[in-house]
Formats: structure tokens, sequence, C-alpha cells
């Protein structure tokens, strides 16, 4: 097998992590992007579907809708997105795909890409019970010939 060029290792190596949880409310979730060409222009793709398209020696996994956002990375390689997560209940659940798309001397770089979960395990989870528990209650009150409180108010 060949000996990988410069550019194919370096291809492997950008990777974006999230420092926090991307949980209902959490104005201080961020993404960051390492190990990538160093002072470089670059666009964040955001979107609400995965889709693996090859690209030369690697692979596109953000699927549409898309958002993209540009930065630059620094001296360094690194870049930061904050991502403020609205307390919006109808956003929990939904799955976020981030690639970083980066501008290098021979055409781009991407980095790995990198799947969230808005509202976590533990925040579904817990509006899950809630749910649960709402319609027992409602199943219980049709039971026993209560009339929602909704109704009453009417």
């Amino acid at each position: 097998m060949p000996e990988p060029t410069t550019r194919r290792q370096f291809l492997t190596r950008a990777a974006i992590l999230a420092a926090g949880a991307p949980t209902l409310g959490a104005f201080g979730f961020w993404l960051s992007l390492t190990a990538a060409p160093t002072d470089a222009p670059l666009v964040w793709v955001l979107g609400g579907s995965r889709q693996d398209v090859p690209i030369e020696r690697c692979t596109f996994h953000v699927g549409a809708p898309w958002l993209a956002i540009s930065g630059a990375t620094s001296a360094v390689g690194a870049a930061v997105l904050p991502v403020p997560v609205p307390a919006d209940p109808r956003l929990l659940g939904l799955d976020l795909y981030v690639q970083a798309v980066v501008a290098d001397g021979a055409g781009f770089t991407l980095s790995g890409g990198l799947q969230l979960l808005v509202g976590g395990r533990r925040q579904q989870q817990e509006a899950d019970a809630r749910r649960r528990l709402g319609d027992r209650l409602r199943r219980h009150s049709q039971l026993v010939g209560i009339e929602p409180a909704e109704r009453l108010v009417q």
C-alpha cells in the first residue's frame, strides 16, 4: 500500500468536539474544531439529517436541510463555534449533524462528522416521563368522570 501523503493524513485528524451538552436553554454550549489547516477560511455545516457522500478521499456526512456558518481557523488550526440552544421544547430529541469544511492549499479538508442529540438522553427521558404522566392523568380523569381543567374554564 502506498505511503499516505501529508494531506491524506491530515484529512483524518481534523475533528469537532462538543463542549458541554446541547440541552434546552444551554447558552454556554459550543463546538470546537481541532487539528485543521492553520489560518484558513472554514464553513461549519449543520444539518438535520445524515447523508454520507464520498468526496475525494473523505466523506461529507451532513444531509439537508443545511445551515452554513463561515469562520476561520487560528494559527494553531483551531476554531470555536458558540451554539446557544433555545429553551424550546419542540427542539427536544432533535438530531443535529455537524461537519467543518476548511480551505487548504490543495482545495479543502473535511473534519470528521459529529452527531448531536438536542436535550441529551437525560432531558429526553425526563420529557418522556412527563408525557407519560400526563397521559395517565388524562386516562384516569376520563375513567372517574373528571372534566379536564381547560373544559371547566370555558
